[in-house]
């Protein structure tokens, strides 16, 4: 089952982003790293620098990521979505989604084939991560142990991009929600999900 969140869910995300970003540091680095200052600076301007090496700020993301201070690894997410390289942002993609307990997607005005309006029982839907499989690339909702990602009910990395695959039990039946969204820059990414019989514009914050 899954739970719709009123329009103030974003500010729940906003309180719980520390948090939740502790526990994915933890949970992806074999040791958290306690930086001193110009090393933090240095590892921070490499990502930032026009020129730099795609390999060398993807090693500098990683090393941030894994920093004790939750600033400095918000920071390196968001230094990393500036990268020139799509393989730098299809990592910060993945990293800065594993970084979050609960996958909140905002959705547009549906869109039915005969063109009419559709809308969806809520603006914002909650996805509750229950497992990540950083080999495979993917997030899934529901995965009983948090052992392996779920088929049915999972978002798949695929380049620069997600694609969703979820079944929603509506009514004691099952239906399907699913479609793609692309990331380029910035702090969302951004694409269209079906269910049903409708399109809906749909949208998740990054960071």
């Amino acid at each position: 089952m899954h739970n719709f969140l009123p329009p103030f869910a974003a500010l729940l995300a906003t309180l719980t982003l520390f948090t939740a970003s502790e526990a994915g540091a933890q949970a992806q680095c074999a040791q958290v790293q306690q930086f001193t200052r110009d090393e933090t600076r240095e590892l921070m301007s490499l990502m930032v620098a026009p020129e730099a090496d795609p390999l060398e700020q993807l090693f500098a993301f990683e090393d941030l990521m894994c920093a004790s201070n939750p600033v400095v690894r918000n920071m390196a997410l968001k230094a990393g979505a500036s990268s020139g390289s799509a393989d730098v942002r299809s990592q910060i993609l993945f990293r800065a989604l594993t970084q979050q307990q609960i996958i909140r997607v905002e959705l547009g005005d549906g869109r039915k084939p005969d063109g009419t309006s559709g809308e969806f029982s809520s603006r914002v839907l909650e996805l509750p991560v229950s497992a990540t499989n950083d080999v495979a690339g993917s997030i899934s909702f529901q995965a009983p142990g948090g052992a392996a990602c779920n088929q049915n009910h999972h978002l798949q990395l695929m380049g620069s991009g997600i694609r969703v695959y979820n079944l929603i039990n509506l009514g004691g039946r099952w239906q399907l929600l699913s479609g793609d969204m692309a990331y380029s820059h910035g702090d969302a990414i951004e694409g269209e999900l079906r269910f049903i019989d409708t399109v809906y514009p749909a949208t998740i914050k990054l960071f």
